[in-house]
């Protein structure tokens, strides 16, 4: 009987020790809950050039309790609590046991409810958190500091996805920007140092020369050939006539011969002074052309104007460039702009005026002590964004202007520069015209001169055999034009021949150019596109994934806030007690068990204690 006294002695000292814990060890706690709603968002997403919303689920409880039990978050409650100077006992730091980690211990979250729609995507998550503190008050400060951080980290969360894209994005579009400003500072050099325009209008003006000169000289070929042709007529005719004529003519004969032969003389003299003066009207009019031509200023003047051309174009396509990112930065602020509300409700306590609660104090009216008014007012993020997206709007409007402007001055300079290479072309003609005219006329001036002045160091005695036929000195006179005339135009056709001989070598040489200048200027044109591609996909993809990141809603928000109850959570005193009690009847019915199991009988058969 002894042992089994055991089953109420032990139970009651199991009892005294739970009720010393209770009343003296123990500390009252107080619970306070606030509970935190995840509605499904929907995202902006651009497919096929379309502006698409999808339905993005919240994030799910695993991911909740993940972000409210971060190091970060309980550490920034911990230490808004700190500052504040409410912090208890058991929340500060203990040895090597951090207090954040204490007061992780009294923090609680759990799933109260969640919905789906018909497409298996959950629309809504409510999720309860509990904090356990020594106060009520305490209890629902902490519970309130903790839920508007989780708050703000959950709201975070669909922008996260978007930081590591965009930050490898801005590093490609970096990459990308400087490889654009090179290409532009490249194509601006080829643009500034190339001849490619004048050079093919040289070209085109050679190629023209010589077609005009090919046709001459043919033209040429063929009278030279045909006053051959008659000089050897000639000479076949005045053989003929020598074989005719007797050796011993007349004297008077050699008297009219000899009158012919001055006449011929008289007549190649005025045939000289003819072309001397024909030569000195050509040089007259070569000498006054020099004086008018305006050819090196009008080449100066258009190289000036094809360089401008050049720096319009490169200004237009920076201009391009600017206004693509302006346009991007707009759309994207009048995206924010039209997610943000224009008016936010404000209230007010009516004692908040001085005045007010001076009058409330005194008891002059004690029913506005509790009176709160509502009023809308301008959102200060409204009116900063709507100042941005003026700004923007202004400056894109300058920009565009200033593109409007350029064009303008490309298209009048474009017309200078056909007037220009008009009026090059013209005196490049001309000069060329007056230049072949004075060098032919120089050519047959020079021969007749040679033959007059052969003609006058001759005497009369080659022609003592010679009558005075006049078939003889017709043909002899004919002889002597011909072959002046022949003299003419051989020096024309060598001058004509050397002539077409540097077109040509000029013309090889200009394709040259040309072509080296034409593929130089197709490499940087290509390059400056391809970069100014790349660069506008990537500005556009950043501007595509600030919008969806702008547009990604705020998916949570709290239902409500925590408040303080006056109602004991922690210890539950009759439970310690109950539970105090059924261990200690347990522990004493082992005892009884193991006793009876372990006893050893006695010579009479009673056990070693007796009965």
């Amino acid at each position: 009987m002894k042992r089994w006294r055991a089953l109420v002695f032990v139970p009651l000292v199991f009892l005294g020790f739970a009720g010393f814990y209770t009343l003296f060890i123990a500390e009252d706690l107080y619970t306070s809950r606030a509970t935190l709603s995840l509605a499904s968002g929907q995202v902006q997403a651009q497919l096929e050039q379309r502006i698409q919303l999808q339905q993005e689920g919240p994030l799910p409880f695993e991911a909740v309790r993940a972000v409210a039990f971060a190091e970060e978050i309980i550490r920034g409650v911990w230490e808004e609590l700190r500052k504040e100077g409410l912090l208890p006992p058991r929340w500060q730091d203990a040895g090597t046991l951090r207090g954040f980690e204490r007061m992780a211990s009294d923090f609680g979250i759990k799933e109260q409810a969640s919905r789906r729609s018909n497409d298996t995507v959950r629309q809504a998550l409510i999720v309860e958190m509990s904090v356990q503190a020594p106060s009520p008050k305490l209890a629902s400060r902490a519970a309130n500091a903790w839920v508007e951080r989780v708050l703000v980290a959950v709201n975070q969360v669909p922008y996260q996805k978007f930081d590591s894209s965009l930050a490898h994005l801005q590093e490609s579009l970096d990459e990308a920007e400087k490889n654009y400003q090179e290409a532009q500072a490249r194509w601006l050099e080829v643009s500034r140092r190339s001849t490619l325009a004048s050079d093919r209008l040289e070209l085109d003006q050679l190629i023209q020369e010589r077609v005009r000169l090919d046709q001459a000289l043919s033209s040429l070929r063929a009278d030279l050939a045909a006053t051959r042709a008659r000089l050897e007529s000639y000479g076949a005719a005045l053989q003929s006539q020598k074989n005719r004529l007797s050796a011993n003519a007349a004297s008077i004969e050699l008297v009219l011969m000899n009158r012919s032969f001055e006449q011929a003389q008289k007549s190649l003299q005025q045939e000289t002074e003819r072309l001397r003066r024909s030569y000195e009207q050509v040089a007259s009019e070569l000498e006054a052309f020099r004086k008018r031509e305006r050819i090196p200023e009008l080449q100066v003047e258009l190289d000036r104007l094809v360089a401008r051309l050049g720096e319009i174009a490169t200004q237009q396509s920076a201009l391009a460039t600017q206004i693509a990112q302006k346009r991007a930065e707009l759309r994207e602020k009048e995206a924010l702009l039209l997610r943000e509300p224009r008016l936010i409700e404000v209230l007010r306590e009516v004692v908040a005026d001085p005045l007010v609660a001076t009058a409330v104090g005194q008891d002059a009216w004690p029913s506005l002590e509790s009176l709160r008014l509502k009023s809308q007012e301008l959102s200060p993020v409204y009116t900063s964004l709507f100042s941005q997206v003026a700004a923007l709007k202004a400056e894109l409007s300058g920009l565009e202007s200033a593109e409007r402007a350029l064009r303008e001055e490309r298209a009048r300079t474009q017309s200078r520069v056909e007037v220009i290479r008009t009026q090059l072309a013209a005196q490049m003609r001309e000069k060329e015209r007056i230049t072949l005219e004075h060098a032919a006329r120089k050519a047959a001036y020079e021969s007749v001169k040679a033959r007059f002045e052969q003609l006058y160091r001759l005497s009369p005695q080659p022609f003592s055999f010679e009558v005075s036929n006049p078939e003889y000195l017709r043909l002899r006179s004919a002889i002597t034009d011909a072959e002046a005339e022949r003299a003419a135009q051989e020096s024309r056709m060598q001058q004509m021949e050397s002539r077409l001989t540097w077109i040509n070598e000029r013309i090889v040489a200009l394709r040259n150019r040309v072509a080296q200048a034409q593929i130089e200027q197709d490499n940087a044109e290509k390059a400056l596109g391809l970069s100014k591609d790349s660069y506008l996909a990537l500005l556009q993809k950043k501007t595509d994934l600030q919008i969806q990141a702008a547009a990604s809603q705020s998916t949570a928000q709290v239902l409500v806030r925590a408040y303080p109850v006056y109602q004991k959570t922690s210890p539950n005193r009759l439970l310690i007690l109950t539970a105090a009690l059924m261990v200690g009847f347990l522990v004493g019915l082992i005892y009884v068990f193991i006793a009876e199991a372990v006893q050893v009988p006695g010579p009479s058969g009673k056990g070693v204690y007796g009965a």
